[in-house]
Order: structure tokens, then sequence, then C-alpha cells
């Protein structure tokens, strides 16, 4: 039988984070960098006039476990729709770095001024499953949620009165967490915990991160912080011995 000597042709693929332009274009955004646009010639991607953006109007930044787009701008909203959603990122409202945005850990969103989400003319932004140096471990939230980030709502909207309503408890939660596996395992530990052979057990089949016996005690802070101020006794003791540990 003849062998094919043919060379193999290189897979072109997309990075794993980037962005499409409606012409079509396909940006790579690296880890660790940010790409601006606007309609500014200052701006990595230049968008064409008359679209309802700032010169530098947005910013999309990959990271390790995804990307975060941010309004750049302080006259002009930006927004961020995906399935089910349109978001309006806030504008900045003093110089430096924005503190708030939306956060996409994966999957597609469209970017861009109302303009150009109304006529079909958005950023596709595209983060692939999978980025992110070790998925295993990183958090996962039960309710499918992407966002990480401070999400903006306009306060003076019925929206967020609705969304305060339904919110509430998460947001005045301080024990709100991503769910991560070394938390989990530290509560096991903390209220009549099996033997230490479950442990080592799922020590074998799924190593934890280097240095997770250091951060046990720091993990079983806060339930002990609660414990304590609902009952005092050994849990105030236990509260204070843990929480001079970490103070130095």
């Amino acid at each position: 039988m003849a062998l094919d000597s043919t060379p193999a042709q290189p897979r072109v693929t997309s990075p794993p984070v980037h962005v499409t332009t409606p012409s079509g274009r396909v940006i790579g955004i690296p880890e660790g960098t940010r790409l601006v646009f606007g309609r500014g010639p200052e701006a990595d991607l230049v968008i064409p006039a008359g679209r309802g953006l700032s010169r530098r109007a947005g910013g999309i930044t990959a990271t390790a476990g995804g990307a975060w787009v941010a309004n750049l701008s302080k006259t002009h909203a930006l927004y961020a729709e995906g399935d089910g959603y349109r978001i309006r990122l806030p504008r900045m409202d003093v110089p430096g770095e924005p503190s708030a945005g939306w956060y996409l850990r994966h999957g597609t969103a469209l970017v861009g001024s109302r303009a150009m989400l109304d006529e079909g003319q958005p950023l596709r932004l595209a983060v692939a499953a999978g980025t992110g140096a070790d998925e295993d471990d990183a958090p996962v939230r039960s309710e499918g949620d992407s966002t990480l980030l401070p999400l903006y709502l306009d306060p003076n909207t019925k929206l967020f009165l609705v969304a305060l309503m339904w919110c509430r408890p998460w947001l005045i939660d301080p024990s709100a967490y991503g769910g991560h596996r070394e938390v989990d395992l530290a509560m096991l530990r903390l209220f009549g915990a099996p033997s230490e052979r479950v442990f080592s057990s799922y020590q074998e089949l799924a190593p934890l991160a280097d240095g997770w016996r250091e951060r046990v005690e720091l993990y079983q802070l806060l339930p002990l912080l609660v414990h304590a101020l609902l009952f005092g006794g050994s849990y105030r003791a236990a509260a204070e011995r843990v929480a001079g540990r970490y103070a130095g």
C-alpha cells in the first residue's frame, strides 16, 4: 500500500481569547495583555466613527481563566450582550484603571455601543473552553454564573430594585465563594471530619496545589468567627488562635 507523501498541513486554530470584527477579521489577545478599541487612532482596534463610541471606548483583557471587558470611556456607554442578557458597563469616573466590568469565563459575548449591537455590527468576543492553566482546580459555581467581577446597574431604574430584591442574600453574605475544593475539604475537617484515610485517598486521586496544608485553617477562619459570635466559648479561642496565625 502506497503511503501519502504529501506533508501534513498545519491546522490553523484561533487563540483561546480572540475578537472578531464585523468585517470578519480575527484578533488574538495573548494572556496578560489588553486590546483597546475605539474610534480614535490611538486605539489598538479602530472602530469607524458614528457608532456611539469614545475615542478610547473599551478594553478587553485576556486572563488565565477568561476575558475581562471594561468601559474605558468617561462619557459613552458600552455594552456586553450574551444569551439572555445585555449589560451596560459602568463608565470611568476617575482616572486610572477600571474597577468593574464583565468577565467571560468561556463562550462568546457581543461587545459594543448600543448602535453597534442594534445594527448587528458588534465585536464578537470568544473564550475557548478550557482556557486556564488548571481547569480542574478552578472554583466552580453551581449555578453556572460566568461572572466574577462587579456588575453595574443604574440605581434609578426598576431593574436595579428587582435585582436587589432577588440578590440581597448574596450581596450581604461575606462567606460567598466559588466552590473551591480546598474550602470544602477544610470545612469537612472542621466539624466531625471522617478518618484521615479519606483525605489521603483524595490526595492520591486528585492532588491539591502545593501549600494546601497551610491554607486549611485560613479557610476555616470565617466559620469559626461565626460560631464565636453565636456561641462563644471554645470557638472564640480557636478563632483568635487562627486569626493570630495569619495576622503574623
